[in-house]
């Protein structure tokens, strides 16, 4: 998917009335999603477990809580996170976000969701996206596996919170 659709995505999402945006946020799930019209508008029609996952975190974002600065997903529950970590203990933040790691039955997105919903964080819209679309894919780099989207989140977010609360 490129980047020109996520824009799109956006835009049609921003443009949405209340009524419609707040059927997209009572969805409790991503297969929820498959039933209402209204996702089917935004989306042109496609239907993947990707574009579920991705209208389905947009749902639930206040469309002016996006910002311009290019950050990571990590980045922005980071700079969100107001908690310090102490004695080698996680924040909550970080606790969910590694629960949000583990969980591999489809209740990770709706855990992220929540934490949206709790945190109200800033995101980069084409970071995001990128994130959720290609949640559990790994991504192949110079030959070799690496990491699945949801593990650079999880990386992006202990690397910005330990090494800004360090200094």
């Amino acid at each position: 998917m490129n980047a020109i659709f996520f824009d799109e995505l956006l835009e049609n999402y921003t443009l949405l009335k209340r009524g419609p945006r707040a059927e997209l946020r009572r969805a409790a799930t991503p297969e929820a999603l498959r039933n209402l019209p209204i996702y089917h508008r935004l989306t042109h029609g496609q239907v993947s477990d990707a574009m579920l996952r991705t209208v389905f975190i947009l749902g639930g974002i206040d469309p002016k809580k996006f910002t311009t600065e290019k950050i990571t997903v990590g980045k922005a529950f980071a700079n969100t996170d107001k908690g310090t970590p102490k004695e080698n203990r996680l924040t909550p933040v970080g606790v969910r976000l590694v629960q949000i790691d583990r969980v591999t039955d489809g209740r990770d997105i709706r855990q992220l969701r929540r934490l949206i919903d709790y945190l109200e964080p800033r995101f980069y819209w084409p970071s995001l996206a990128k994130t959720l679309y290609y949640w559990d894919q790994e991504r192949v780099v110079e030959g070799k596996s690496s990491l699945t989207n949801k593990k650079q989140m999880l990386e992006d977010y202990f690397r910005t919170k330990y090494t800004s609360t360090s200094n």
